[in-house]
């Protein structure tokens, strides 16, 4: 798609209707932090600090953004083998803690349990050099 060069808009197509809504506003901060030829590969939407909240990975790294108004917090990790993922999940939702050396974040309350095992997934392959 010529207007979706880094393919947010098919990650974001992965979402449910209530995570669509939810990302709505983190993934057009995100739109604006993609780097030219970066590429969303997996993405998830649940909360970071509080806020609606989107982690992904791309070809690049892995990007937390969420949508704090006036300011939102974004982190990002480099992949390689220091990085890693910790997941939890109950009847309802799942939660993705990544760290890497002394910066850590968590994704709280992601609906769609299958991305979260996903993207944990995908981020573990990179970080051993498979993927």
């Amino acid at each position: 798609m010529s207007n979706d060069p880094s393919g947010l808009g098919a990650a974001l197509a992965r979402l449910g209707s209530g995570g669509r809504k939810g990302a709505k506003a983190a993934a057009n901060a995100v739109a604006v932090l993609l780097r030219e030829g970066e590429i969303v590969e997996c993405l998830v939407q649940g909360q970071l600090y509080g806020s609606n909240a989107v982690a992904l990975l791309t070809n690049a790294r892995v990007l937390l953004v969420n949508d704090r108004e006036f300011r939102p917090d974004v982190i990002e990790f480099v992949v390689d083998n220091a990085i890693s993922v910790q997941g939890w999940q109950d009847d309802r939702a799942a939660a993705l803690l990544i760290q890497r050396a002394d910066v850590a974040a968590q994704i709280e309350r992601i609906a769609e349990k299958p991305l979260a095992q996903e993207l944990a997934q995908r981020i573990r392959t990179r970080a051993a050099g498979q993927g």
